[in-house]
Formats: C-alpha cells, structure tokens, sequence
C-alpha cells in the first residue's frame, strides 16, 4: 500500500488514511483506491461507491428479496392476527399498520407504502428446517414488480 502514496502525501490521500484510522471506513476500501491507476479524488471515489450501493439496492428490488414465486403463495394466503400458530404457519407479531412509518415508498413510481400491496411474507418450511426462515411483513410495488421493504418478525 505504500508504494501506491505520494511523496508527500497528498490532502485526498491523508483525508483516506485518516478515515481508515479513525474506522469511518475500512482499510480495505483505501487500499482498493490507492492501488487504481488513474483514481479518482477520494470524495469521487466514495461517491461512486455510494452510487454503485444504491444501484445494486436497486436491482435487489427488482430481483426481490425473496423467489418471487414464494411470495406469491403468501399473497394468496390470509393471514389472521389471531389465528392460533401451527408448526411452521407463524403469524404476524404486530398489524402492518405499526411498521407504516418506517416504510419507504416505492423507488421507481414513488408509490407510498400505503399505496403498496402488504404481504405478510412466511418462508417455505424448508428455510426453517435449514434454519434460515423468515416471516414478517413484505411490501410489494405491483406496478413495478418490486419488493421493497421487509419488516422482519421472526427468523429462525
């Protein structure tokens, strides 16, 4: 790595190292910009990395968190706050309307969350055997094909 830094260093070099130090970001991401030939200035870097984030957050939307194909048997599920759980059919700890506030709307048409089709979302019981199952509520944008948030409630 220090054969990548200016004799002297240069103000973007040492903002990097600085960073680094004081653990805002990890070495690993200074030592990624210091060894790019012809590198952007060290804010640029950080924004492009910010973009590329949001991007591919982006396109996990619309890959969806979950297969879709799951999703959609819970779409066609109803799901009872007071139904009694049976093994592997969990139900929701909180009415959708709680996790309201925090939801974001949808991305690409702006659609609000409460304007999103609610789904409380259970994971196929082969998750929960391998423990990885999920349930909690999922907001669908139906004219985007997008999930866009998970209020995760329990998980194995």
């Amino acid at each position: 790595m220090t054969a990548s830094l200016s004799d002297p260093l240069r103000e973007d070099e040492a903002k990097a190292l600085r960073e680094a130090i004081r653990q805002e970001v990890s070495l690993g991401i200074v030592t990624e910009w210091l060894s790019m030939p012809n590198r952007l200035t060290w804010d640029a870097h950080l924004a492009e990395r910010a973009r590329q984030a949001e991007q591919n957050r982006l396109e996990e939307m619309k890959r969806g968190y979950f297969p879709w194909d799951d999703v959609e048997k819970c779409r066609n599920t109803a799901v009872s706050i007071d139904a009694p759980p049976a093994i592997f059919t969990l139900r929701p700890h909180q009415r959708k309307e709680s996790y309201a506030k925090g939801a974001h709307p949808c991305p690409f048409c702006g659609r609000q969350a409460d304007q999103l089709t609610w789904i409380y979302f259970v994971s196929p019981e082969w998750t929960w055997q391998k423990l990885c199952g999920r349930a909690g509520w999922l907001t669908v944008c139906d004219t985007c094909h997008a999930q866009i948030n998970f209020f995760c409630e329990q998980m194995s």
